[in-house]
């Protein structure tokens, strides 16, 4: 039986429509780090919905590319455990 995963780290995004706030917490939800970044103005709610939807895309790209890399070794496939 596998051990169940420990979550060392969190980063959390948050879209508002004047701001992104963005923080780094502990696996118990502590802030480390924060930060947020000023709209050029303000967003309604669908453009709002759109760029949180943008930035997960994103994120998410990043983490396939670097998780899911081509292995040589196997004939190029995916080192994803889910197919």
């Amino acid at each position: 039986m596998s051990q169940p995963d420990e979550v060392v780290r969190r980063i959390v995004a948050e879209y508002g429509q004047l701001y992104v706030y963005l923080y780094v917490t502990d696996g118990n939800g502590k802030v480390l780090e924060d930060d947020r970044f000023k709209q050029p103005f303000r967003l309604d709610k669908r453009d709002t919905v759109e760029e949180a939807k943008e930035f997960f895309d994103r994120a998410y790209d990043w983490v396939n590319e670097t998780i899911n890399w081509p292995s040589a070794s196997d004939g190029g496939g995916s080192g994803s455990v889910e197919e």
